[in-house]
């Protein structure tokens, strides 16, 4: 039976981002969360996500992509100055990061510092990964690695990716794609959101105001889709999340 896992990263970037998520979970298809804990919206509704029974994932972060919204570190930013601007916010990208240099010792007191925030909150963690894939930073994934082994998390998961643009996408062609491509578990990554304030904030040079919003709350509306969920049970395509993996 092929395998199919279904995972919403973000929780914690904002409101309308952890309802839409909660939204998928409960009504539709995700089953792994990835945590941001340096979130604007870290700690809301962290009961409800956990008693939908979701995996949940340390979603680590060291960048705040967008303009005009931003976020810094959970430890103090002086503790990890090479992560930060001169507000105190995280750089934009992972490129900048490494165009300007940063010190790893900085990466890993920041993660430890996200995980223990997970920590005290009780959250279950099952897995860590990176927002905006910073892992390729030298000595960064190792240190990852350290950190996840010691907390008994997994990291640098064994499953590829089902490359398609969700928000483009109705049920029947997510079914399709899935149900044809070879690989026999897959991995979709997906970041569902609200359209409302909060996400038309959203957005850099280069794109189109308000797009971020409009395929995030597409995104939302096609794994939550009843249509999409017998779809999957009619190709008995399995969901499943990450904790089949441990």
């Amino acid at each position: 039976m092929k395998r199919v896992l279904f995972q919403a990263d973000d929780y914690g970037c904002a409101l309308g981002a952890n309802r839409a998520i909660r939204q998928t979970v409960q009504h539709g298809v995700v089953r792994s969360v990835g945590l941001m804990m340096p979130g604007l919206a870290a700690e809301d509704g962290m009961a409800e996500l956990v008693e939908t029974g979701a995996c949940l994932g340390l979603h680590a972060v060291l960048n705040a992509e967008w303009d005009a919204v931003k976020w810094g570190p959970v430890s103090p930013a002086a503790s990890v100055p090479s992560l930060v601007d001169e507000n105190g916010y995280f750089w934009a990208t992972p490129q900048i990061l490494h165009d300007r240099g940063f010190r790893l010792d900085d990466v890993v007191t920041e993660v430890r510092a996200q995980l223990a925030k997970a920590q005290h909150l009780g959250l279950p963690l099952t897995y860590l990964d990176e927002h905006m894939g910073f892992g390729w930073l030298p000595g960064v994934r190792d240190a990852l690695a350290e950190i996840a082994a010691q907390a008994g998390l997994l990291h640098r998961f064994p499953v590829p990716y089902l490359r398609v643009n969700l928000s483009t996408l109705d049920p029947e062609s997510l079914v399709r794609a899935i149900d044809e491509a070879p690989e026999p578990d897959l991995l979709s990554v997906a970041h569902p959101c609200l359209d409302g304030p909060e996400s038309r904030a959203w957005g850099h040079a280069g794109l189109e105001p308000g797009a971020v919003a409009r395929e995030r709350q597409a995104e939302t509306d096609l794994l939550s889709s009843p249509a999409l969920r017998h779809g999957l049970e009619a190709r008995r395509i399995q969901v499943t999340d990450w904790r089949a993996f441990r």
